[in-house]
């Protein structure tokens, strides 16, 4: 036998659902152009942060 639910994860379990179909509904994010290494080793310490950021978004 199962364990009963906690009060209240019907609303979690809605919630889900509604992110997921917000993400699978979005937009296809745009991936930043890939550097060489001699781009990436010019780059500032504030640029390459930057570029990171975007790469794993």
């Amino acid at each position: 036998m199962t364990d009963p639910l906690p009060l209240g994860l019907g609303n979690l379990a809605l919630s889900r659902k509604e992110d997921f179909k917000e993400f699978a509904n979005a937009p296809r994010r745009e991936q930043p152009r890939l550097l060489t290494r001699a781009e990436l080793k010019a780059q500032t310490s504030e640029a390459r942060a930057v570029y990171d950021r975007l790469r794993r978004e």
